[in-house]
């Protein structure tokens, strides 16, 4: 993608407002659990397992922010609760869906600043993966292999220069092109 190509003297890059979250810090942290034992809610009796899914949500509670001695750096207490769905067999051999939650306690030092109108957040994005899973009963014993991205987030106004509206390029179509004329047109309309 490019800039709009058709920038002349007069219409020259533009300052514009945007509202979005700023990343004041992050960090990566990958989990191995081993023979971890969850309660599975099931609508009938399981079988088989087959595979746990997560869908890279999770919800954060009991947070707690202490500064510390180091400038701009907290103390970043939370549990994580990772919600997963467990696909195993019925008696029939069909596919049935569970629902589980993994829970993740987190004890972490970040730069959180202080002291603003706007209020700071800890945003977070999961990847879960499931191995040598078993069912007893809805007990699924598994080893979990988790990553999280952690994030302390802010709603912000920033001020940035634009170029104009993305410069799409063309999909490459598999058929014939018999609408060229339509598709010409430009996408947004043109900026006053």
């Amino acid at each position: 993608m490019s800039c709009n190509p058709r920038l002349t003297f007069t219409n020259r890059p533009q300052r514009m407002c945007i509202l979005t979250k700023r990343v004041f810090d992050a960090c990566l942290q990958q989990i191995a659990r081993e023979n971890e034992q969850l309660y599975v809610s099931f609508q009938e009796p399981p079988v088989s397992f087959v595979e746990v899914r997560g869908n890279g949500t999770c919800v954060i509670s009991n947070v707690s922010i202490t500064p510390t001695n180091t400038p701009g750096c907290s103390r970043v207490r939370f549990t994580l609760t990772i919600p997963l769905e467990v696909v195993a067999l019925n008696e029939e051999g069909n596919p049935i869906l569970g629902t589980t939650s993994v829970v993740v306690e987190q004890d972490l030092f970040m730069r959180v600043p202080q002291d603003s109108l706007v209020p700071t957040e800890i945003a977070c994005t999961t990847s879960i993966q499931g191995f040598n899973g078993s069912l007893s009963d809805s007990t699924l014993t598994i080893t979990l292999c988790i990553t999280l991205i952690i994030r302390i987030v802010a709603d912000v106004d920033i001020v940035i220069t634009s170029c104009g509206y993305v410069n799409l390029p063309p999909c490459s179509m598999y058929s014939e092109d018999i609408c060229s004329g339509v598709f010409s047109l430009p996408v947004y309309p043109p900026t006053p």
